[in-house]
Order: structure tokens, then C-alpha cells, then sequence
């Protein structure tokens, strides 16, 4: 039986759809699992406001597109990228549980938060050298420590940034805002701000945050 996974085609994207595939490969050995790569809208054109390109989330419609017309069998997607309202005909299996477990995450981020995230882009994590990347996939704990140190707990609205702060993170290391004609936390860029979610609010910035050792 072959299953055909979708993914976006970053290096980051491709890498958890491999994950994921490693791992039904496991559950399933008679399973041959072959990855779909499906260019996305925000990945043809990066020069414009994510809200200019489309209505829905910029990183998702091929995706489901081709989950709806049966071109592929299941996707893999980061839920950063993806929106806070469901799709007629499509559902969210799975999530990757056991990390949000061993970060204490799970009834917290279920609950009605609200949270503010601090998103890096695809970019900002292929941006990284490749022995931090393999360092943090080995080291679980430490994966977690990085995951949970992009998230805030509370609101945070651009509105609300209009002079330097420190905030706590779920991860308990503290992160520096910064107001000097744009928005930086810690020594990352916010590119797109406001980003809607049922429990809280996304800022994408453009470097991946590392919390103190």
C-alpha cells in the first residue's frame, strides 16, 4: 500500500514530514510512504504581506486543495502556518503530543490561553547551522526548551508594544522587546505581526530564539 504524504518543500517542512514518515513506516512496515513536496502561495511570492497573497492561510490551501481532489492521502504541517477555522471534509489528526507532554504544554496550550507565539519563518530555521538543528533533534529536552521559549503567555498585540519590555516565556527564560522603528525580540526581527488565533495571537519573526543555556 502506498500513502502519499503532503508537505511544503522546505527543509524544515520536508524534514517533519519525514519525521512523520519515519514513524508510520515503523507502526506499518508493509507501508511505503512517499512524500508529495506542493508549492504553497506564500512560497511563490515572498514580497508581499502574508494578508495581500489571500484570504486563508498562505501555507495551507494547496495543501488542502490537494487533500480534497485526493492528491495526496494525508499532510504534515506546521501549526504555526495553519488557520484557527476547520475545513468541510478534512481534519487534524494528530499532533506531536509526546513534546507538548514532556513541555507540560498539553492542558495548558488546549485551554482558552490566551497565548502570544513568537514564530520563526522556514527560512529563519534553515537558517541555522546544521549542527544546532541535529543537536536539537537529538536532544529532546532541549528541542522543547527552544519550542516553548517562543511562547508567552497572555495577549500581546502591536498595539500593546510601544515601549521596551522584557516577558516571561512558558519556557521561563525571559525575552527583550524592543521599539525603535519596528519591533525586535531578542536579536530577532517581528516581519508580520497580528496573526489571528482561536486562543491568542502570532508575531513571525525572522530568526529562530535560542534560550540561555
Amino acid at each position: 500500500m502506498i500513502l502519499r504524504l503532503g508537505s511544503r518543500g522546505s527543509r524544515l517542512a520536508l524534514t517533519q514530514a519525514e519525521i512523520a514518515a519515519d514513524a508510520l513506516r515503523f507502526a506499518n512496515p508493509d507501508l511505503d510512504v512517499a512524500l508529495v513536496p506542493i508549492t504553497t502561495a506564500g512560497d511563490r511570492d515572498r514580497s508581499k504581506p502574508f494578508g495581500e497573497i489571500g484570504e486563508r492561510g498562505v501555507f495551507v490551501k494547496e495543501i488542502e486543495e490537494a487533500l480534497l481532489a485526493g492528491r495526496i492521502d494525508v499532510a504534515v504541517h506546521s501549526a504555526k502556518d495553519m488557520t484557527s477555522t476547520d475545513v468541510d471534509g478534512l481534519a487534524v489528526a494528530a499532533f506531536l503530543a509526546r513534546a507538548l507532554q514532556a513541555a507540560g504544554l498539553v492542558d495548558t496550550l488546549k485551554g482558552p490561553g490566551p497565548f502570544t507565539v513568537f514564530a520563526p519563518t522556514d527560512d529563519a530555521f534553515a537558517a541555522l547551522p546544521q549542527e544546532t538543528v541535529q543537536g536539537l533533534l537529538a536532544d529532546p529536552p532541549a528541542l522543547v526548551r527552544v519550542l516553548t521559549y517562543h511562547v508567552v503567555p497572555g495577549r500581546i498585540t502591536s498595539a500593546q508594544i510601544t515601549h521596551d519590555s522584557e516577558q516571561t516565556t512558558v519556557e521561563g527564560g525571559v525575552l527583550t522587546i524592543a521599539v525603535n522603528g519596528g519591533v525586535t525580540v531578542n536579536d530577532a526581527t517581528v516581519i508580520q505581526a497580528d496573526v489571528e488565533a482561536a486562543n491568542g495571537v502570532i508575531h513571525v519573526i525572522d530568526r529562530v530564539l535560542i534560550p540561555a543555556a
